[in-house]
């Protein structure tokens, strides 16, 4: 007996993402939910011109986790896989999904049941594919595969969801080709635009000197560029690493 399986996709003005990215993937699963909040970019006459589709368009958040709230409980089905529509699934992935949905044997048959399963991701910063520091698959592992009844759904800012309490997770083998492939950024300023977009929300809102954190920062760019050998990756590393210590910077005491 076969699994049916939800595709859920948050996005804002992500139409080209989705042509590139989910809509060649969208054969592969039962229905495609899209949350989108208030796209003016042809995101909706896109999406439903999709069979196997449904859009659902809410108001704008700030950022993605209340959305993915609203996304999971809007999902037809108790198996649910989470895709960003800056992301794509390696070729593994979808081989295990297809089997997964025919009922044969596979990977995830009885992991999502009664186990935690995280997937590495894989990132692509600055056209680079990153292998070392924050955003390499082993420290980059995403809860995206699930059965409803096992996860937790929060609201909150990087909280979004996680596996309730005693429960075993497994993660699946970056080496052995599974992982999602992330389009993350493709410039520093488009990096440091999320950077600063997600202070408003990360930010203690204390004044003053109290407003920003320079030995966070400090320390972030020394664990991203040196300890975790951030610096391997050339300009790319020192880049990341800036970035990443000026998210700390902007966080505040």
């Amino acid at each position: 007996m076969g699994n049916k399986v939800s595709l859920l996709v948050n996005c804002l003005n992500e139409v080209n993402n989705l042509k590139n990215n989910i809509i060649p993937l969208a054969h592969h699963f039962d229905e495609v939910v899209i949350v989108d909040m208030q796209s003016n970019d042809g995101t909706a006459e896109l999406i439903k011109k999709l069979d196997n589709s449904r859009f659902i368009e809410i108001e704008k958040m700030g950022y993605v986790e209340p959305a993915r709230k609203i996304g999971i409980n809007s999902c037809k089905y108790d198996y649910v896989f989470i895709l960003d529509a800056d992301e794509i699934l390696s070729e593994k992935i979808i081989l295990e999904i297809n089997r997964f949905r025919k009922g044969e044997k596979t990977e995830f048959i009885g992991l999502v049941d009664i186990k935690g399963l995280m997937i590495p991701r894989y990132n692509s910063m600055f056209s680079q594919d990153i292998t070392w520091g924050k955003f390499a698959p082993e420290n980059d592992k995403q809860l995206r595969f699930f059965k409803k009844g096992t996860v937790e759904i929060s609201s909150k800012i990087h909280l979004g969801i996680k596996f309730k309490c005693n429960m075993e997770v497994v993660t699946l083998p970056f080496s052995s080709g599974y992982y999602i492939y992330h389009f993350h950024s493709a410039t520093a300023l488009e990096f440091i635009g999320r950077v600063v977009r997600y202070a408003e929300y990360e930010n203690t809102k204390q004044p003053g000197k109290n407003s920003f954190n320079v030995t966070n920062a400090i320390k972030a760019f020394v664990k991203e560029y040196i300890l975790s050998g951030g610096y391997k990756h050339g300009k790319t590393g020192f880049a990341l690493a800036y970035i990443l210590s000026l998210r700390e910077f902007l966080k505040g005491k």
